[in-house]
């Protein structure tokens, strides 16, 4: 029987100093699951979103992708936890190859690896995803799930913590593989496509 607190369980991946300096806003999107074992009564995906969109506009395959499973992240925490999502806006949108290309991108460096080792494949049969994504890919010259991308410029006014990596005009916040399979892609038999579908994490202080 596990019986840690929920203080003990989030120290297990960030400390207080980190989780203290977090918005209002980033506490209340917390799921309600345990993040250090599986349990029955874990808050499912579909019944987060319904939760967090009574207050929260952010479209159900951002949380899933990033939130459910990484919101005790000391990276994402310390990135991405100071903001005020009451402002945020989550847009899906076309951005061109060129402009989520490595060079034109920000990712931080713990997650470089990621983009790197996706990026050494030289056909779609190569990925190493699951069977749906594979397909996706063979079929589509994308992915199948838009990864967050965000407008660094649009939270220009915000006061920007020393301690978050962001910078560039844009910054990947999820789906490092798959922009390495971006890269792979373009390298692969059939022509990608001209542009991409993403997530675009925007600030808005008029909402």
């Amino acid at each position: 029987m596990n019986d840690m607190s929920e203080v003990q369980i989030r120290n297990l991946f960030i400390d207080d100093s980190q989780w203290e300096r977090t918005s209002p806003s980033w506490k209340s999107l917390k799921p309600n699951k345990n993040f250090d074992h599986i349990d029955v009564n874990d808050e499912d995906v579909d019944n987060y979103y319904k939760r967090i969109n009574e207050t929260y506009k952010i479209p159900k395959p951002v949380l899933e992708q990033w939130l459910y499973i990484h919101y005790y992240n000391g990276h994402t925490v310390d990135n991405y936890g100071w903001i005020n999502y009451n402002n945020v806006r989550f847009e899906l949108v076309d951005l061109s190859f060129s402009a989520i290309a490595i060079e034109s991108v920000n990712i931080i460096e713990s997650y470089h690896s990621y983009v790197i080792e996706g990026s050494k494949y030289n056909a779609y049969t190569q990925f190493n995803c699951v069977a749906e994504d594979k397909k996706y890919w063979e079929s589509n010259n994308t992915w199948r799930v838009p990864p967050i991308v965000m407008d660094v410029e649009s939270f220009k006014d915000c006061v920007t913590p020393s301690y978050a990596d962001i910078s560039g005009s844009y910054q990947l916040v999820e789906g490092h593989t798959r922009l390495g399979y971006l890269l792979s892609a373009n390298k692969c038999e059939k022509p990608i496509n001209k542009s991409h579908k993403v997530y675009l994490m925007q600030y808005n202080d008029q909402q």
